[in-house]
């Protein structure tokens, strides 16, 4: 499989440092109901008609749809063994 370059993905995030949307947190926050397919009809529709008449969320929903496509697609799923899943279970159950 291949490996993410830090790089790309630096490079690929640099442009989103000054794009600026009136509505940001609300259109991100539907951005990723969309992205992770919770958002019902009404998001949805709305999200469609926002990403048709501002850019910065066009683009911002393009690249996460790029990212998700490369991490689904460069990603490998290995079996860990489940003693290590414990492990790491309870610290985190601890560490809260």
């Amino acid at each position: 499989m291949g490996r993410l370059s830090g790089a790309w993905l630096k490079s690929k995030l640099k442009f989103l440092k000054n794009m600026d949307c009136p509505d940001q947190a609300r259109c991100f926050e539907i951005l990723q109901l969309v992205l992770d397919e919770e958002a019902d009809e009404a998001q949805r529709e709305r999200f469609e008609l926002q990403i048709k008449n501002c850019m910065p969320c066009y683009k911002r929903y393009n690249l996460d749809v790029a990212i998700k496509d490369v991490l689904k697609n460069k990603i490998e799923v290995k079996s860990v063994p489940e003693d290590l899943v414990d492990s790491i279970k309870f610290k985190i159950k601890n560490a809260t």
